[in-house]
């Protein structure tokens, strides 16, 4: 994986000190709609995940960032746009 275009982006994205230079989270939302009931959603949807959503997953792996796969309703997704106004 560290041979996706992808993956060498995303490692100019992070090297660079310009961003987030006092640390954080970067969010990513997937393309597919995965079902989320489980306690250990992160374990199992890093096996699941399909086309896109692996791209990005392997690629941040590659890096050896931490990664937390977490569910956003639209609810919360429009609560956060209106914060950001």
């Amino acid at each position: 994986m560290e041979q996706l275009p992808l993956t060498h982006l995303l490692r100019e994205i992070v090297a660079d000190p310009r961003n987030m230079p006092d640390g954080g989270n970067l969010g990513i939302y997937l393309s597919y709609m995965y079902p989320y009931t489980l306690e250990n959603f992160t374990d199992l949807m890093s096996r699941c995940l399909k086309g896109t959503d692996m791209a990005v997953y392997e690629s941040i792996s590659a890096l050896h960032l931490a990664i937390d796969l977490v569910a956003a309703s639209e609810q919360e997704i429009e609560m956060e746009d209106t914060r950001s106004d």
